[in-house]
């Protein structure tokens, strides 16, 4: 899902179903998109008015190492700095309980502009 379509096309297929008395599939047919688009739009322009596209939701899990949890990750590096992230990852486990895997504690080191050896 990498994009919108226009509210443009949006309303020239809701309008061309109420207009036409066309099925579902002859519009769908006539703009070369999904039947189910169609049924989305027309349902979406019943329940609110309108057919401006709903704000995209945030994808994707939460981080493992919250940021609340940086300074800790600063503190082992700090006290330890020739730690490998696998080891970082390791260190933060023992001590938190919370499994992160060598990619997930590479992200949060880059988020905090830290450097560590493979």
């Amino acid at each position: 899902m990498g994009w919108s379509y226009s509210l443009d096309l949006r309303e020239r297929v809701v309008g061309a179903f109420k207009a036409g008395g066309k099925t579902d599939e002859e519009v769908a047919e006539l703009f070369q998109i999904g039947e189910a688009t169609v049924h989305r739009w027309k349902r979406l322009k019943r329940e609110t008015g309108s057919l401006v596209p709903k704000p995209r939701q945030g994808g994707g899990m939460p981080p493992r190492v919250a940021p609340e949890q940086y300074g800790l990750v600063r503190e082992i590096l700090k006290k330890e700095p020739d730690l490998t992230i696998p080891e970082t990852a390791w260190e933060f486990h023992r001590r938190t309980g919370r499994s992160v895997s060598p990619a997930s504690m590479g992200r949060t080191l880059k988020k905090l502009g830290l450097t560590r050896k493979k």
